[in-house]
C-alpha cells in the first residue's frame, strides 16, 4: 500500500486505519507504529471512557501512550509484550541511532519526543538510580537520610519534601500525592528542567549518562 495517500496530519480514526493497512501490507509493527505516530494530530483522546493524554506539560511527546493506545486496537497483537520489545530498540533509547525516528517525525515532534525521552523516561530512571545508590549507602551505615531524601539532595539540592513543596508553588498545585500517572509525569518533567537550570555542565552530564548506561545495561540482559 502507498500510505503516502494518508494526509500528514491524521486523526485519530485514519490513525488507526493506516496502522491497520500498514500491517496488512506487511510493514513492520515498529516501521508501522511510528509512521502513525508521526502523522497523528490528536493531543490527547478519550476511548471507551479512559482519557489517553499524549502531551506532558504541551512540550514533551508521551509516543509510548500513542504506541500502546494503537497497539490495542489490534486484537492480533499481544500489545504488552510488543511495547516492552519497542521501548529496547535502539531507536527510541536515549543515546541510540534514532534515524528512523528523525525520518519519520517533523522537526517539531522530534524535539517533543526529545523532551518526554530525557525528560519523563531518562528522568525517573536517574531518580531510581540515585534512590538505590543512596540505599546502599544507608546500609554501609554512609548516610543516615532515608534514600529518597539523599536522591533529592543529590539531584535537585532539596529533601523531597521541600522539592514538593517547590513544585506546587511554582505551578499554583495543591495536593497530598500524585493522582494519576500523568500527574507524575508533568512533575518528572518539570524536575528535568529545574536540574538543569540550577545543577551544573559536568553534573548534569554525569548524572545523564549514568541514567543511559542504566538503561542500555538493562536493554542487553532483555
Amino acid at each position: 500500500m502507498n500510505d503516502d495517500n494518508f494526509p500528514n496530519k491524521l486523526l485519530p480514526e485514519q490513525g488507526i486505519a493506516l496502522f491497520h493497512e500498514l500491517l496488512d501490507s506487511g510493514t513492520s509493527m515498529h516501521e508501522a507504529l511510528l509512521k502513525v505516530i508521526g502523522r497523528w494530530s490528536a493531543k490527547e483522546e478519550v476511548v471507551n471512557d479512559i482519557q489517553f493524554r499524549y502531551w506532558v506539560s504541551g512540550e514533551a511527546f508521551n509516543w509510548e501512550l500513542l504506541a500502546r493506545r494503537l497497539l490495542l486496537s489490534t486484537n492480533e497483537i499481544n500489545s504488552d509484550a510488543a511495547l516492552d520489545q519497542l521501548l529496547i530498540e535502539p531507536f527510541v533509547l536515549p543515546g541510540g541511532d534514532q534515524s528512523m525516528i528523525t525520518h519519520l517525525f517533523s522537526p517539531q515532534k522530534y524535539k517533543a519526543h526529545l523532551n518526554y525521552l530525557y525528560g519523563v523516561m531518562l528522568e525517573e530512571v536517574i531518580i531510581n538510580v540515585n534512590e538505590l545508590s543512596a540505599a546502599k549507602e544507608i546500609l554501609s551505615q554512609l548516610s543516615h537520610e532515608t534514600p529518597l531524601d539523599t536522591t533529592y539532595l543529590n539531584l535537585y539540592a532539596h529533601n523531597y519534601e521541600d522539592f514538593i513543596k517547590l513544585y506546587q508553588y511554582e505551578n499554583k498545585l495543591n495536593f497530598e500525592e500524585f493522582s494519576c500517572l500523568y500527574d507524575y509525569q508533568e512533575f518528572l518533567y518539570w524536575s528535568w528542567k529545574y536540574r538543569i537550570r540550577k545543577s551544573t555542565p559536568e553534573k548534569i552530564a554525569y548524572d545523564t549518562q549514568t541514567g543511559i548506561s542504566y538503561i542500555w545495561n538493562l536493554s542487553n540482559k532483555k
